[in-house]
């Protein structure tokens, strides 16, 4: 079976482009714990029979957290989430152990790709995964490493990254490095594109052997440039600047190819 695990899925913004017939996925799980998101997520694509709406989040532990900041884009179990005075939005949420979860619904012998954007739980669900050495089952793993924006946290990035890269393997790549374009699904249609998830009628073993050479690449990123960014950004409090001051940033960034908007 060829499925697909949008992990942080929000309003379904990735599904807009997955569930395009040219990708064929028979299966689309979505986890979004948030209830703000599951009432939009259900009411847009429960008549999809190849939907599954999981109302929990994947981690390395069965547990129930709270969620601040539910329904935005920054909704995270961090309580760093926070710093705006937000500290009374939140509501409490189910997180799962991200490998039992797939020992208990996922065969050994499908073609899964995973998508995880969500806000800092990036860590412990690739922390689970390395584990239990399911990592390994996986075709394609697109992280998004959210953690670098929450204060005191940014460290871990670098430790998973280690991990990764001493664990042997290539399956994996991370969103700044694949995903450029226009729109999110342009960004998303590039990432599968680089590893062939466009292509029709291939098994997992001989995608790999005709995309070897983008798993070596992208897996082998490291992300400083990035990292570096997040820090100086936090440092000089960027987020707080009026838009005026934000422009020339963005201009150079451009300039310089360094933003996903570039095609």
């Amino acid at each position: 079976m060829r499925i697909f695990l949008d992990v942080g899925s929000h309003f379904g913004e990735t599904l807009d482009e997955v569930l395009k017939p040219k990708y064929k996925f028979d299966k689309v799980y979505c986890f979004e714990p948030s209830n703000h998101a599951l009432n939009i997520l259900n009411k847009k694509f429960s008549q999809d029979s190849r939907v599954e709406i999981c109302p929990f989040g994947l981690s390395n532990s069965n547990d129930r957290v709270p969620l601040y900041m539910p329904g935005t884009l920054s909704g995270s179990i961090f309580e760093e989430a926070n710093n705006d005075n937000c500290s009374d939005q939140y509501e409490k949420i189910e997180l799962r152990d991200a490998s039992q979860w797939l020992n208990e619904n996922i065969g050994i012998n499908d073609f899964v790709v995973m998508k995880t954007n969500c806000e800092g739980s990036e860590i412990y669900i690739i922390d689970s995964l390395l584990k239990s050495n399911l990592l390994s089952n996986i075709y394609s793993l697109l992280v998004t490493f959210d953690i670098r924006e929450f204060q005191g946290h940014e460290y871990k990035e670098r430790m998973i990254r280690k991990r990764l890269r001493q664990s042997g393997l290539n399956n994996f790549c991370f969103s700044e490095d694949v995903m450029f374009g226009s729109s999110h699904n342009a960004r998303i249609a590039n990432w599968l594109r680089l590893f062939g998830i466009h292509e029709d009628g291939l098994d997992a073993s001989t995608l790999k052997l005709r995309y070897q050479r983008n798993f070596e690449k992208y897996s082998q990123k490291n992300g400083y440039f990035y990292y570096l960014e997040s820090r100086v950004k936090a440092f000089i409090k960027f987020k707080y600047f009026p838009e005026f001051l934000k422009v020339p940033f963005r201009v150079l960034k451009k300039i310089f190819w360094t933003n996903r908007e570039k095609n």
